[in-house]
């Protein structure tokens, strides 16, 4: 739990970090899509309503509770509007990018769309692949087609995304190694609910 209260308030830590910001640094701007033919939609008010399961090593449930993941406010860096809730992303033609402000290459692309599966680049120096554009998922909000990224520092200890076109985040689960080899899943977000602008 600990831990969970340091995911809570690093979105806090980053608006204040984006204040900071050099909001008249020019650079040449970039069209964003359209929300509706992104993989994360992006629009100041959306909301996604996930199930958070945390799972022991031996695969029992720990906890679950529901979590809302929003999009707070939009801002302006580098001539380019930024969404801030879900930590500070942007879509961009070649995909969804993250920002975190005092990195050396502050503005870096998280799920690579469109494209085409099997893919891979790097994701801050970490490997992430596309491994499908067709998976079908089905959680509490309903059936999705997915496109499925897998980003992690070794063959163990990775996260697997599934991203619908125009809905975003459909589920992530979360693994880590166990001490007699293999992995094991120790979280999950699924989607129960959404609502978008």
């Amino acid at each position: 739990m600990r831990y969970k209260s340091l995911i809570y308030l690093s979105p806090f830590i980053v608006v204040f970090l984006l204040e900071a910001c050099d909001k008249n640094n020019v650079s040449n701007p970039v069209a964003p899509p359209d929300p509706s033919n992104s993989i994360f939609p992006l629009r100041v008010g959306n909301r996604w309503t996930v199930q958070t399961t945390n799972y022991d090593t031996t695969g029992a449930v720990v906890y679950t509770q529901e979590d809302s993941i929003r999009i707070l406010r939009d801002t302006t860096i580098q001539n380019e509007r930024w969404y801030v809730g879900y930590g500070i992303l942007t879509n961009r033609v070649d995909g969804l990018y993250d920002y975190q402000p005092g990195s050396s290459s502050p503005a870096s692309l998280k799920f690579k769309y469109p494209v085409s599966a099997p893919f891979s680049y790097l994701y801050r120096g970490v490997t992430a692949k596309v491994l499908s554009t067709t998976d079908t998922v089905s959680v509490q909000a309903g059936t999705f087609i997915c496109h499925l990224y897998r980003t992690g520092i070794d063959s163990v200890s990775y996260f697997d995304d599934y991203y619908s076109t125009g809905v975003g985040l459909i589920k992530r689960e979360s693994f880590n190694p166990l001490a007699a080899g293999g992995v094991y899943k120790y979280l999950e977000y699924e989607l129960k609910a959404y609502q978008l602008q």
